[in-house]
This record gives structure tokens, C-alpha cells and sequence, in this order.
């Protein structure tokens, strides 16, 4: 999440501006929305003896790694391969190739995600017992946010000031690091997880393996869909159409307002102008930093509530729990209204 988030600041370092961003960034959702599906079917049809979901959670996780190490390192790659090939073109010219590169590899790092979030979604309900699923998808969810408390934490920090990373720029050394504690992630999680295998589980006629069949499964599986599970991905849907554009630009935004603020201190007058198809300039290492910290509180209170709620939820659907603790005021209030789950 947090190489998510540094996203935007570092497309506009590259010259984009603001108002393209805006059409990078329909890559994500759009592959969300149509190459994870596909992903998912072709997990479920696998016949490959290591494991159903395996082999596309190592692939998808040396995808990922790679190109999100050439996303990261867009501007160093082209301007090597000019050097290299001893091109005489203009900074300009360079800087276009720059965006190019960037925008490809960011399409490809949205495709190579989609195996990997699928089937490791898919891995999780398929390794663990029906009673356990619970208790391990709270887990993923604290591991997520721990994970997003390191991150966040890295990217407050000055990371090209400390000797071990070198003169790297502050987002390309969040993608080395978050590339590499990628990879160490999935191949502890494929090699100590037992996978059954996936021959004796899966009907015979999904040998079909044509691109027209596999969609056509695909709606299939949509059109029989249970109400209750629909619901729930319109809930998702309408959840990511506010989420997903607060984790895109909430950076920016609040180092723009660091940017403001520190000018103000300093006497410096702003004046405002129009300039959404103008290349934007991009905040300063410090205001991107504090926007950093911002995200770090953001986890730390995430992180909170994944821990909390469970414990909450498991109190207040405990019947013994109502029927025992009637004497407080809260508890006569939930006592009150029926609490139930909803029937899945």
C-alpha cells in the first residue's frame, strides 16, 4: 500500500500531468475488475501437480518484483539505454520516453498483481478448516497491517541520506525493498503450506482451456451468482469508488498543504493558478515525508481496529455474554435489539 500511495508523487516527478494521472490510474481497477476473475478461473481449473495456487503466486510474486523494480527505476533504465546506444535526443524526447516506460510498466504490474491477490486469497480458504477461516483471515489482516505500519514507517524516513542504500532515490529504494520482502513473503508461505492435490478435485470437463470458453464460465459464474454474494461485491465495488481515489491522491494532498503552510512561515506568498494540464510540480522530499507520517498514523489506527473489532464483535454475538451481563446500561441497549449475523 505504501508504494501505492507514492504513486502519484512519483508520476508527477516524471512530468505527467495532473489531470493524466487521473487515466493511469484506471488501470488498476480495470484489471481488477477483469483480469483477476480470469486469474481466479485458471487457478480453479489448474491441474499442475504442485498446486493449484502455487505456481501463480511464485509467478505473480517475480512479476511483481520485476516490474515494479523497472517501474521504480524508469527514469535510470531509459536514461541508461540512450547512454548505452549513444543517442543524441533531446531532454524532451528523453523525458517522453521516461513517461513511456513508466506507464508500460505500470500496466504490467497491475496485470502481474492480479494472480497473486487472487490466488493467495484462494490459498488461505483452501489451506486452513472451515472453523479456522475466521481466525485466519484476522490474522491476514493484522499481517496486512503490520506490514503497511513497515512500510509507511520506511517511507517517512530519509532513506537516500542513510550509507546502506546509497545516492537511491527515496521511491525507488521503497520498490527494492518492497520487491524483495515480497519474494521472501510468498516462498516461506509456498514452502511450509501444504497444498492437496489439485487432480482429484477438479471435474473433467475443465480441460477446455480456450480463452471464449473460460469467459463464457466466467459469466456463467456471475449470472448464478447467490444474492447474498452479490450484494457483498456491490458493497466492495461501492467501498474501492471511495477508497481507492483517497489512497491515490490523499499524498499529494497533504503534502501540498505541508508546502503551503511551510511557505506561509517563511513569508512566501502562493498565487493560485490553473494549471490541471500543465506538468505539476512535485512536493519536496519533506512534504512528501510528512504525508508519509500521515500514512503511518492512517495503519497504526487501521492496525488498531483489526485487533479491537474481533474481540468487540465476539462479545456482543455471545449469547452467554448477554445473558450473564445485564446490569449496565450499554449492555441493556444491546440486549434490547436482536443482534445477528447475516445468513450467507
Amino acid at each position: 500500500m505504501f508504494a501505492n500511495t507514492s504513486n502519484q508523487p512519483f508520476l508527477i516527478s516524471l512530468g505527467f500531468p495532473q489531470s493524466s494521472t487521473a487515466l493511469i490510474w484506471i488501470i488498476a481497477p480495470f484489471c481488477g475488475a477483469f483480469v483477476q476473475p480470469y486469474f481466479g478461473m485458471l487457478g480453479d481449473q489448474s491441474r499442475n501437480p504442485r498446486g493449484r495456487r502455487r505456481p501463480f503466486m511464485l509467478g505473480g510474486a517475480v512479476a511483481v518484483s520485476i516490474s515494479l523494480l523497472c517501474f521504480g527505476f524508469s527514469l535510470a533504465i531509459v536514461r541508461g539505454t540512450l547512454s548505452m546506444l549513444a543517442s543524441n535526443i533531446s531532454e524532451l524526447q528523453t523525458q517522453r520516453l521516461v513517461m513511456a516506460n513508466a506507464v508500460l510498466w505500470f500496466c504490467v504490474l497491475n496485470v502481474a498483481l492480479q494472480p497473486l491477490q487472487v490466488e493467495s486469497r484462494a490459498f488461505i480458504v483452501e489451506a486452513c478448516a472451515a472453523d479456522e477461516q475466521v481466525i485466519v483471515h484476522a490474522w491476514a489482516s493484522r499481517m496486512q497491517g503490520m506490514s503497511s505500519i513497515a512500510g509507511y514507517f520506511l517511507a517517512s524516513m530519509p532513506l537516500p541520506e542513510i550509507a546502506f542504500f546509497g545516492a537511491l532515490p527515496q521511491f525507488s529504494t521503497l520498490c527494492l525493498l518492497a520487491s524483495l520482502l515480497l519474494l521472501a513473503a510468498v516462498f516461506i508461505s509456498c514452502y511450509f503450506t501444504h497444498e492437496e492435490a489439485p487432480q482429484f478435485l477438479l471435474p473433467v470437463d475443465f480441460n477446455d482451456s480456450s480463452l471464449s470458453t473460460k469467459f463464457k464460465h466466467l459469466i456463467a459464474g456471475i449470472q448464478k451468482m447467490p444474492k447474498p454474494i452479490r450484494k457483498i461485491c456491490l458493497v466492495q465495488c461501492f467501498a474501492w469508488m471511495a477508497c481507492f481515489p483517497f489512497l491515490a491522491y490523499y499524498t499529494t494532498y497533504i503534502a501540498g498543504i505541508y508546502e503551503r503552510e511551510s511557505n506561509l512561515r517563511r513569508g512566501i506568498s502562493q498565487k493560485p493558478d490553473d494549471s490541471r494540464h500543465q506538468p505539476a510540480i512535485s512536493p519536496n522530499p519533506a512534504a512528501l515525508r510528512f504525508a508519509s507520517f500521515a500514512g503511518l498514523l492512517l495503519a497504526l489506527v487501521a492496525f488498531t481496529a483489526t485487533c479491537v473489532l474481533p474481540f468487540i464483535a465476539s462479545l456482543l454475538h455471545s449469547s452467554s455474554h448477554l445473558r450473564n451481563t445485564q446490569r449496565g446500561i450499554p449492555i441493556r441497549i444491546l440486549t434490547q435489539h436482536q443482534i445477528s449475523r447475516p445468513q450467507l
